[in-house]
């Protein structure tokens, strides 16, 4: 994300607040509890504004991206996709070449977001209330595994950084850390601001009765779910658990759909792995590292399934370093018994690339001791390294079990994969390297 979320966010914080505070209203200082949503459908996603919402956030952000950033509007140009793809194969390490303000503020701010898009659609946990309960805990899990999806699509998705201005294609830009950051560091600011409005603005409201105290109050405190509610045209005060403004009803507005799916299968399936490849098959080279999958059930027996993932490369020689992406996509099917036991298996096709870098130690030293003038840090890196990237189809076949430890939460008990990859020049194919992978699988929608 090149454009900090801090920018994004403050303008239409403000804005917003301004121009929905206009109406004469009086908040309720202490919110008795809403009335119940309508009973009919009240547990199912309400997925179709979920996307609509969604697609307007999205949206959003890149309409400030080519209104504002260089890089972005540089990007334009040139074939669809082969930048599309350039950019998605040139990821690989952490960092992205943007700064802290981006990678740990604005990306956070991004994940809850999209978060509370995912909280405010979601009628079965939406009125869950900060605490040492199941429910807002369950809630919040749900939240993170949305907030990792959309994170993956504002990256490398169809309507992406990867697609819009091909960002990733360039240097230092292909770091995974957004990856990370969104979902991961955005979980916590979203806690955080729960913790905020149930213990500060709470007490702010129990206070005074002045409107314009509860309108400040709960949206400069609670700024990603101020935003989320401008992305549903919602008051940006909106609480799901207390009442909004004289005459205006939390549940106004939200019209549901039937829910024709079949008992027991949850909608969505996120799963956070660790990835082992264990026996050098790769010229003795082994691998260790995760990543995160993603499965749409379509029926109970079968889903698409995305897989992202990478490994740091082990038993290289002393100077070089190296390492290993895989993405692919396909069905997946699995056997849905009425024990615990769900064994499942896939079929995915893709793309790996591996890096190397290959440090070169006397010319490290000289160009330490006398640094050229006018470059930049990434510049004299590269004076005394030579990186090299390999990108060739893949195609992943194998299967696992996964233990259900209860309707929301599996445990990933193994995973057999073996991986044919095709990188060298020739475009013969690499030797298959065996994967093992052990997780944890998160079950949305059931």
């Amino acid at each position: 994300m090149r454009i900090s979320g801090l920018r994004l966010f403050l303008s239409l914080l403000i804005l917003a607040s301004g121009t929905r505070a206009a109406a004469d209203e009086t908040l309720l200082p202490i919110a008795p509890p809403l009335p119940s949503a309508p009973e009919e459908n009240s547990t199912s996603v309400q997925w179709a504004p979920l996307f609509r919402q969604s697609l307007f956030f999205l949206s959003v952000e890149h309409g400030f991206r080519l209104a504002l950033d260089k890089d972005t509007q540089a990007g334009l140009g040139g074939k669809f996709f082969s930048g599309y793809w350039n950019s998605v194969s040139n990821l690989h390490g952490w960092a992205d070449g943007d700064p802290f303000v981006v990678n740990y503020v604005g990306h956070p701010i991004q994940g809850a977001i999209a978060a509370d898009i995912w909280i405010h659609n979601d009628p079965k946990y939406r009125q869950a209330e900060f605490g040492r309960n199941r429910e807002y805990w369950t809630s919040r899990l749900r939240a993170m595994a949305f907030a990792w999806a959309y994170s993956e699509q504002f990256e490398i998705g169809p309507l992406s950084e990867a697609s819009i201005g091909h960002i990733q294609s360039k240097f230092p830009q292909q770091g995974f850390v957004d990856h990370v950051i969104t979902p991961t560091v955005g979980m916590g600011w979203l806690i955080a601001e729960d913790a905020i409005d149930h213990y500060v603005i709470r007490r702010i409201e129990a206070s005074t009765t002045n409107k314009w105290i509860h309108i400040a109050a709960r949206g400069f405190l609670n700024p990603a779910r101020t935003f989320a509610n401008c992305m549903e045209w919602e008051h940006p005060w909106n609480r799901e658990i207390r009442y909004l403004p004289a005459g205006h009803s939390t549940f106004e507005n939200r019209r549901k759909r039937p829910d024709t799916r079949e008992t027991g299968v949850p909608v969505f399936e996120f799963a956070v792995n660790a990835i082992g490849m264990p026996l050098g098959t790769n010229e003795g080279v082994r691998c260790a590292g995760g990543g995160a999958s993603g499965t749409f059930n379509l029926n109970s027996t079968v889903a698409i399934e995305g897989d992202v993932s990478g490994c740091k490369m082990l038993g290289l020689t002393g100077n070089v370093s190296g390492d290993s992406m895989l993405f692919a996509a396909g069905p997946k099917f699995t056997y849905r018994g009425s024990g615990r036991l769900t064994p499942w298996m896939h079929v995915l096709l893709g793309a790996e690339k591996e890096s190397q870098e290959v440090l070169l130690p006397e010319v490290r030293q000289a160009v330490l001791a006398d640094p050229p003038a006018g470059m930049t840090p990434h510049q004299v890196h590269d004076l005394y390294t030579r990186t090299s990237n390999t990108t060739g189809f893949a195609v992943e076949i194998g299967g696992g079990v996964d233990w259900a430890v209860n309707r929301n939460l599996a445990l990933r008990m193994g995973d057999v994969d073996y991986v044919q990859a095709f990188l060298r020049a020739d475009q013969a194919p690499r030797t298959p390297d065996l994967r093992v992978t052990m997780g944890v699988v998160l079950r949305v929608g059931d």
